[in-house]
């Protein structure tokens, strides 16, 4: 059952801030909210940027409260682990550290798939 509540919080948060990111974009472009329905039926794609920058900020919230709960581990009441992402390029299948995660890969992540949408959103 816990399992379905970190899930819910997690996914809910997730939510939140691409639908928070989506109306930030809409306003910066000037872009109606009711004219946003139909730009994504006209291009299926968006779709995609949005599933992703959903999966995103999914896996930064997680990894952000297993950053925080580090020291105490039921701090939340729920246990948070972290996701392990590896690289391959020195051939030790060497872990990419949590904080690069938090701090540089999500972001940078979002922030491209943002501007792709951003641009598919004006165009």
């Amino acid at each position: 059952m816990r399992k379905f509540v970190k899930f819910g919080v997690l996914l809910g948060g997730a939510a939140a801030a691409t639908a928070t990111l989506l109306a930030l974009t809409c306003g910066l472009l000037g872009i109606g909210l009711a004219a946003v329905p139909q730009k994504f039926a006209a291009n299926d794609a968006l779709y995609l940027f949005g599933a992703i920058i959903l999966a995103e900020f999914y896996f930064l919230a997680n990894d952000a409260l297993a950053y925080l709960s580090r020291e105490n581990p039921r701090r939340f009441g729920i246990e948070f682990s972290e996701l392990p992402f590896n690289y391959d390029n020195d051939n030790r299948n060497t872990p990419i550290p949590l904080r690069l995660k938090l701090f540089g890969l999500y972001p940078l992540m979002i922030a491209i798939v943002w501007l792709m949408l951003a641009v598919s959103l004006a165009g």
